[in-house]
């Protein structure tokens, strides 16, 4: 079953900005532990930044410098099921 899920406009740019706040910011942690802490007008942010520390977490493993192409290359792409 190929399940779609619609993701609003709003979302996409709290998301993005997130992402690109963490990437400026090259942050390695987050500021909320629990996603149930953060506020929801804040959550598409504190999705993004967890999405960039996750990448980055996942760069560092396999011992590879972190590419600038590679991680807005995901953004740009939608997860499969996922229809932006």
């Amino acid at each position: 079953m190929d399940e779609q899920i619609k993701i609003s406009e709003e979302y996409k740019k709290g998301f993005n900005r997130g992402y690109n706040i963490a990437k400026e910011m090259d942050l390695r942690s987050s500021m909320f532990q629990l996603d149930t802490t953060v506020p929801e007008s804040l959550k598409p942010y504190h999705h993004g930044i967890q999405q960039y520390i996750s990448e980055i977490s996942n760069v560092k493993k396999l011992g590879q410098k972190p590419s600038n192409s590679s991680l807005n290359n995901k953004l740009k792409k939608p997860n499969k099921g996922i229809s932006m």
